[in-house]
């Protein structure tokens, strides 16, 4: 049974659901998004695990199968530029690693408004409180915390931010429109801490009081320093070559990252310990060099002719 909402409101909302080889997850996400009532597309990143075929039989969902997989990037802008052609006013963005909570859509409601976008709370699979790094120092480009109980004090509703997250993420579509092209290519990583600086700059962005998601399972990170960092290198990857071009670019058009570089140099020196010292890999180091001359160069295709070394066990077998 769908929300009892105004139905021109949900009428005008698209769900843009990316997923890959996650068919389990993705069938509890639909699930869970579905007395919602509201269009749903379902962005399917080549999966291989019968996803596509899958996706023809459930009704109400359209399908957008990429021809390669282009991450939770290049799917997300996949997805967001479908629903912005067919002239939905409203994008709600999920990972297939989350499902929406009963009430979300009249928690959006409440503050949709024109240039605005909106970052729900979030519960972890626990059922516990994801505390949402919201808040940017536009000069290290480091992320803080929103501590819920402090953010909320008072009875506020939703406070501003500087960031975003694709899982739960809703947003003016006319917005959106003009903040996808940066960030399509970074495959993972920092698109949508990006997509929200940007929409920081452009519009309003909001943190909101109401728990709209919970995540399907919470991922663990391995730590070095006592810091909690990417369990892959493919992922280290991508969080150091992106990071790279969000510098630049934050530089290029006069925000501030006047000390990100020393942040950068931090996060490259914890991945190169990580992989050296926690994963005896030393071929890892010439990646995580290329991420850096790739990010500084602008090159968002160089990944995809990259060969990473094989997972130590891969390796002994």
């Amino acid at each position: 049974m769908a929300e009892p909402l105004d139905g021109r409101f949900r009428e005008a909302v698209c769900a843009v659901v990316v997923t890959h080889n996650r068919l389990a997850c993705l069938k509890r996400t639909l699930a869970a998004l579905r007395p919602f009532g509201v269009a749903t597309v379902v962005v399917d990143n080549a999966s291989e695990d019968g996803t596509g075929e899958w996706l023809r039989g459930v009704p109400g969902v359209e399908a957008l199968t990429l021809p390669e997989n282009r991450g939770g990037s290049g799917g997300f802008a996949a997805g967001m530029r479908w629903a912005i052609a067919r002239g939905f006013d409203w994008l709600w963005l999920m990972d297939d690693d989350v499902a929406p909570l009963p009430g979300a859509l009249a928690a959006y409601a409440r503050h949709a408004a024109p240039g605005v976008c909106l970052t729900p709370s979030k519960l972890t699979a626990r059922g516990e409180v994801f505390e949402f790094e919201g808040r940017l120092d536009w000069r290290t480009l480091r992320r803080r915390r929103l501590p819920h109980a402090r953010a909320f004090a008072g009875g506020r509703e939703a406070v501003p931010c500087e960031l975003a997250c694709f899982e739960g993420l809703f947003v003016d579509a006319r917005l959106a429109a003009g903040l996808i092209a940066p960030w399509e290519r970074f495959f993972l990583a920092w698109d949508d801490i990006l997509f929200g600086m940007l929409a920081a700059k452009a519009g309003r962005n909001l943190y909101l009081r109401d728990f709209c998601v919970r995540k399907q399972f919470d991922k663990e990170r391995p730590l070095v320093g006592g810091l909690r960092y990417h369990s892959s290198l493919f992922g280290r990857y991508f969080h150091l070559r992106n990071f790279c071009f969000v510098i630049r670019l934050v530089r290029a058009r006069g925000w501030g990252g006047g000390l990100a570089w020393l942040r950068y140099a931090a996060e490259w020196a914890k991945a190169c310990a990580l992989t050296v010292l926690a994963e005896r890999d030393w071929r890892g180091v010439r990646v995580l060099a290329l991420a850096w001359w790739h990010g500084i160069h602008g090159d968002l295709d160089g990944a995809f002719g990259l060969v990473l070394p094989p997972r130590r066990e891969e390796a002994r077998g």
